[in-house]
């Protein structure tokens, strides 16, 4: 029943994530094209102060996902709107402080901080003042949409992330090819932000009905949501630094147009990683549940599963971004632009790979209450990943700041792993290694060297740069499936495609 969860929420949350991704690279250079690399730079710039800002969220919403899964599990119902009610109104009152704060620093100091060309510093002022509206709609709607994944409803956002991200692409082509320019597309997200807040609040009360957001509230249920908030608010501020930092610091030494340059390879990466993001999130609730009722032996053969899953999902995206990373930003963005970022993007894959090794062990050491352990380790790497970028800014440009990146991933994920799978998750990180790792790994050294073979006997081409695409791809696809997909998900494709059992 668990695996059947975990497969069949993972493939939700998938599902609700490919379609706007999709959308979103076919229209990202339209959008670019249209807005001017400067004006896109200030509308990055505008998305990390918003994300800076979230450090006012002290994360309530994992500890609402942590205690609703548990108390749903047990039918504690006058519980779960305890946690509601209190979770509800702390997102409120850190909405709107983060709304004035945005504002009034808006014209105190972020446009003299960004390295904006004058002509557009109006513009600039406008659009903050936007995202400060746009940070309340954005917190109000990460909560709400977070009560939906405590009790294992992925189903429902992948519909409504589908949804909802189709529609602010597209309607974003639409009102830049109307001829509306920044101003335009940052109320098009206010928007669509708004309409988003409402549908979750519906959806909670028809999943939920005895949902209700104003209940009374004991000091135990505060004193419980808050402690393992607080300590996992560390990873929150870790996550906000570590996410924004690098566009802020560019924007500051370098230019607006460096923040383009360097935003689109992150957003490829990032969104491509994400799969994995997505794939990991449905496990959280479970380790919550298994650890609560003390069943950790089948918690730990989870873990192990969805590791081999994951880690090689990473690793392929990972090399195949860094063997075409000229081609594919060609094709994407153009010549000029590739010359400019192909190894910025080649970077900043093995840097987000590095991380992504951490995802699952932190959502399982958070699932079994060792918050503090998870933020510790990710604000020690954000402080050391700032210092880091300044350093790799002032001497290196933009290649200079994505090596950093990619030294600080490198040096904490390393350390965490061996600490959490020694001191929290109680298991060989050894283990781990041979049973999740090993294979993948030989996979990827398979494509890598086969791809380096045709590269060096073929002439380069289109047609080589395609051919050596699908035999990287098809290397991956093949020995994936033979070995390292568990035997459910080999079942369910096999009857799905009609291919004969392995």
């Amino acid at each position: 029943m668990i695996k059947y969860r975990i497969l069949h929420n993972s493939l939700y949350s998938l599902g609700g994530w490919v379609v706007p991704v999709i959308v979103n690279f076919l229209t990202i250079p339209y959008v670019v094209r249209s807005l001017g690399a400067d004006s896109y730079g200030i509308l990055m710039l505008s998305t990390a102060v918003m994300g800076y800002f979230a450090l006012l969220d002290i994360n309530l919403a994992v500890g609402s996902i942590r205690y609703i899964s548990e108390y749903h599990a047990k039918n504690e119902f006058e519980n779960v709107n305890e946690v509601l009610t209190v979770s509800f109104f702390g997102y409120i009152a850190a909405g709107i402080t983060g709304t004035v704060l945005i504002y009034i620093s808006t014209d105190l100091f972020l446009l003299k901080w960004f390295n904006i060309p004058e002509n557009l510093k109006n513009l600039s002022a406008t659009t903050l003042h936007l995202t400060a509206v746009g940070f309340f709609l954005n917190m109000m709607q990460n909560y709400l949409s977070s009560i939906s994944r405590a009790i294992h409803r992925f189903d429902i956002l992948a519909k409504m992330e589908a949804g909802f991200g189709i529609s602010l692409m597209l309607l974003t082509v639409l009102i830049l090819y109307l001829g509306f320019g920044l101003i335009e597309v940052v109320v098009l997200r206010l928007i669509i932000a708004f309409v988003n807040c409402l549908t979750c609040l519906w959806i909670v009360k028809k999943i939920i009905p005895y949902a209700s957001f104003v209940s009374r509230v004991s000091k135990g249920i505060t004193n419980k949501i808050a402690s393992f908030s607080a300590y996992s608010f560390m990873s929150k501020i870790a996550t906000a630094i570590t996410n924004n930092s690098d566009k802020l610091i560019i924007g500051s030494f370098l230019s607006s147009a460096a923040v383009t340059l360097y935003a689109i390879p992150y957003l490829l990466v990032s969104r491509l990683m994400n799969i994995s993001v997505r794939f990991s999130m449905v496990i959280f609730p479970i380790a919550s549940e298994l650890g609560a009722i003390g069943r950790r032996d089948e918690l730990e053969k989870i873990y192990i599963v969805v590791s081999r899953h994951i880690f090689f999902l990473n690793i392929m995206i990972t090399t195949i971004l860094c063997l075409f990373s000229m081609q594919i930003l060609r094709l994407w963005m153009g010549d000029i632009f590739a010359q400019k970022t192909y190894v910025v993007l080649i970077l900043l894959s093995l840097g987000m790979f590095l991380d992504s090794l951490t995802n699952l062990p932190s959502l399982i050491n958070d699932g079994l209450s060792f918050p503090h352990i998870t933020g510790s380790f990710a604000l020690s790497r954000a402080v050391f990943g700032v210092i880091a970028l300044l350093i790799g800014a002032k001497f290196g440009g933009l290649t200079g700041v994505a090596f950093s990146y990619m030294l600080s991933s490198l040096i904490f994920s390393i350390a965490f792993l061996l600490f959490v799978h020694k001191k929290t998750l109680r298991m060989s990180l050894m283990q781990v290694i041979n049973q999740a790792f090993l294979v993948p790994v030989f996979i990827s050294i398979v494509a890598v060297l086969a791809t380096l073979m045709a590269r060096v006997f073929l002439p380069q081409s289109i047609v080589t740069s395609i051919s050596e695409f699908i035999l990287a791809t098809g290397i991956f696809v093949f020995f994936g499936y033979r070995s390292v997909l568990s035997s459910e998900w080999q079942t369910k494709i096999s009857s799905r495609f009609g291919i004969g059992k392995p």
